[in-house]
Parts: C-alpha cells; sequence; structure tokens
C-alpha cells in the first residue's frame, strides 16, 4: 500500500508543477505601445549588428557587489486624474521628499490618488502617458507618501524632456545621463514564466548602473569626456574631487555606452545557475545595455517598472522565489559574471544611428545585419488608454520569416525547490505511517 501511495504523491505533485523553460521563440507579429513603446528604430528596440565592433569594458564588480534594482515610476493610464507635481528640493539631500518645498507646480500629469511612491532616496524617474496618449512627460524624483492630499502632494525636483511614445524615446529624467525613464525598463512579465512555464526573450535594449567611482571614466574636469552618444550629460559630481567622483580607468565606459556580451560568447555555455539569469544574457548579447546613472556604492543595478499595476521585483520574487537585490543568491551570482563579461559596442554613435534607423531593418545598432528582426508594428491602439494587463507576455509568432527560429530553440529546466522539498517531507510522513 505505501509504495502505491508514494507514486500517487509523485504523479500528483510533479504533474501539477512543471519546470520552467526559456525559450527563444519567433518574434510576435505585433506589439502593444504601452507594453512595447517607441519606433522600430528607436535605441531601446534596435538589436545589435553582426558588424559591431567591441571594446572589452573591464568592468568592475567584486564577489561583494550587490546586484539591485533601480526603479522606475511608470504611469501610462491617461485617465487617471491630471495631478499637479509640486516642486520639491529635497531630492537625495537626505531631507524627505512627501512635503512640496513651495507653490510652484512643476507640471500636471494623469496621476492616481492612491498610488504610493515612498520618500526613500531612490532615483525613481518618472513617465507619464498624458491625455493625448501620445506624450510622455518625464521627472525626476517622483514621490507621493500617502493618498491623502491634506497631508502629501506629488513632488518632484525637476521636469525634463517630453517625448512621444511612437517616437526614438531616447531622453528623459535618469539625471546621470539624461537618458529615458521608461525605454529600456524591465517591465512587468519580463523575465517572468508564462502560464505555460516558458520564459520569453526580452526583444528591447536594457538600462543599467555601475558604480561610477571604479568604473565611469572622465578626462579631467572637462565635462565632454564623462559621457557618450545617447546619453547628454553625466553626474554634476563627475570631477569634484570628492570620494564620489568618477574613477575609471576604461575610456569606452561612460554614462550613454552600450553595452553587450560579444557575440563570440556561447551563453550556454556559461554555467549560469538560473533561468532569468540565461535570459538576461541573451537581451545583454542580442540587445544590450545602456549605462544610465550611477549606482553610487557597491552594486550594479538593472531598471525595473513601478507602476499602479505592480512592482516589478515583487513579481520576480513570487515566480523566482529569490530577491531581485541580492549579493548571494544565485540571479546575483549569475548577474555578476554576466557583467564581467560586457564589451562596449564601441561602433555606435550617432551617425551610425541615422544610418541604421533609416535602413527599414537591414541593419543593426553598431552596423551589419541585426542579430535579431526589427520591432514589429503595433497593434490596433485605439483604447490605448486601458492599462496592459501586468500578465502580459510576450507570444510567439508563427511568421514564415522567422519560422528558422524553431530549429534552434534553446531552453534551461529548472525543477521548482519548493516541490521537491514538499515532495520529500510527503515521502517522510508516509514512511512514518
Amino acid at each position: 500500500m505505501k509504495p502505491l501511495l508514494l507514486l500517487i504523491l509523485f504523479f500528483t505533485i510533479f504533474s501539477t508543477t512543471g519546470a520552467a523553460n526559456f525559450v527563444i521563440t519567433s518574434p510576435p507579429s505585433s506589439r502593444q505601445v504601452l507594453k512595447w513603446p517607441f519606433a522600430a528604430w528607436s535605441i531601446w528596440n534596435l538589436p545589435i549588428g553582426n558588424n559591431a565592433s567591441y571594446e572589452f569594458g573591464n568592468i568592475y564588480l567584486p564577489n561583494t557587489a550587490t546586484i539591485e534594482a533601480d526603479p522606475d515610476i511608470i504611469v501610462l493610464n491617461s485617465s487617471n486624474p491630471l495631478t499637479p507635481i509640486y516642486y520639491s528640493s529635497a531630492a537625495w539631500t537626505g531631507a524627505s521628499r512627501c512635503q512640496a518645498s513651495s507653490s510652484t507646480i512643476i507640471t500636471k500629469v494623469p496621476f492616481p490618488s492612491d498610488f504610493i511612491v515612498a520618500s526613500d532616496g531612490s532615483n525613481y524617474s518618472g513617465a507619464f502617458l498624458m491625455p493625448d496618449n501620445v506624450t510622455i512627460v518625464q521627472t525626476q524624483p517622483i514621490c507621493h507618501c500617502t493618498n491623502s492630499t491634506q497631508t502629501s502632494n506629488v513632488t518632484t525636483l525637476t521636469k525634463t524632456i517630453s517625448v512621444s511614445i511612437y517616437g526614438d524615446g531616447a531622453y528623459g529624467s535618469h539625471g546621470g545621463s539624461g537618458l529615458s525613464s521608461i525605454g529600456g525598463t524591465l517591465r512587468l512579465g519580463e523575465l517572468i514564466p508564462d502560464s505555460n512555464g516558458t520564459v520569453h526573450p526580452v526583444r528591447h535594449a536594457l538600462k543599467g548602473n555601475l558604480w561610477a567611482v571604479y568604473n565611469y571614466y572622465r578626462n579631467g574636469s572637462a565635462v565632454s569626456s564623462c559621457f557618450r552618444w545617447p546619453a547628454t550629460g553625466c553626474d554634476g559630481y563627475f570631477a569634484d574631487g570628492k570620494s564620489d567622483q568618477y574613477g575609471g580607468t576604461n575610456p569606452y565606459v561612460r554614462p550613454g555606452s552600450l553595452l553587450a556580451l560579444n557575440t563570440s560568447i556561447n551563453i550556454n555555455n556559461l554555467g549560469l545557475k538560473t533561468i532569468p539569469g540565461l535570459a538576461i544574457a541573451w537581451t545583454l548579447q542580442n540587445y544590450g545595455m545602456y549605462l544610465a546613472d550611477d549606482s553610487y556604492w557597491n552594486a550594479a543595478a538593472l531598471e525595473t517598472e513601478i507602476s499602479p499595476e505592480g512592482n516589478y521585483v515583487t513579481q520576480f520574487k513570487k515566480a523566482w522565489n529569490m530577491d531581485f537585490t541580492s549579493s548571494t543568491n544565485a540571479w546575483a551570482v549569475d548577474v555578476r559574471s554576466l557583467f564581467r563579461m560586457l564589451s562596449v559596442v564601441n561602433s555606435w554613435n550617432k551617425n551610425m544611428w541615422l544610418n541604421v534607423s533609416s535602413s527599414n531593418g537591414t541593419l543593426g545598432a553598431g552596423g551589419g545585419f541585426p542579430l535579431q528582426s526589427w520591432a514589429p508594428p503595433f497593434a490596433n491602439d485605439s483604447n490605448i488608454a486601458t492599462p496592459v494587463s501586468s500578465s502580459f507576455i510576450h507570444t510567439s509568432s508563427n511568421s514564415p520569416k522567422n519560422s528558422t527560429l524553431a530549429n534552434n530553440q534553446r531552453s534551461i529546466n529548472a525543477c521548482n525547490l519548493t516541490t521537491i522539498i514538499l515532495a520529500i517531507v510527503l515521502i517522510i510522513l508516509c514512511i512514518q505511517w
């Protein structure tokens, strides 16, 4: 009787909880603008080209370094109440951002009254879709401490460039580079298994931060030396003579640099331990990561979404049973090892982008044929004001153009640790019984 019961338990447990897989599915035939914004020729959407030239980054990231999230605040439901954002001088001084410093209104944006953004010192670059359903207003840092207008305002230090959700979208309110508050952000649903356990590729470039003291280059106090296109600037303290000034020695690594895994690297042979680690490796190789800000301590960061629909790091932990921000877990070990292997796509500059952007899909970032097809056209967005479900996952397309990908699918499996533990416990109970 006991062997039969054990078999029933095993089949019950393992038939209801499958392994997750990272699968290089065919690109979708269309996309939703709220989940995958900007033109196909935007820097955020262009894949790298097969003739790109690379310069090794030699990134400083010791084994003690933390991998963390740098959240972007994204509000894309344009039907939210139009809300004033007041000026606050608190910024990164350590003072509370909850109260406005004056009655000065920086801008007005659609903002839900119950959406809380803490005063905790984070960058909190904000992106807000306006009622015209086209314009994205960007600010930094956003704060809204309570849902009572009597005790807290929505505040920010500054409003930067506004962009079209259908345009190039390169620029925004990341103060260490001038780059976008939404382009390159890990959005809800990305790196997360769908209902079938499949993790689909993230088909856009990422945004990331390194510790500037050891990584970001400058040539003396020349402002033009502390960043590169597409960045428009760098941190104001880059050469202030204090302990936080830029101290990197590699002239290729600066805010705005596009970092990527060289195409000579086989990501399946890197010994990565996690599925999201393998998935992010694929994106780093095919699309890369733009440097947007200074992590300001012994850490490296990826920009992630916080929105009224959810917090990306919460979704990540629920899906993978591990923290996004860590210095010790398997995800952190994977990302650290990947960042150390990154190179700068040194053939990527504004003139090259002008050439690539007019190539109608035949060229990729850095030059040459794109490693992946360009982003697909937008789907019918007649109801754009309706928020996209946070469970949205890019689905595969059966387009004959991309059918060869089906023969090149690579996946990595991971058993659910919780399931294994549960099975062991049940076995022990059965034996004792």
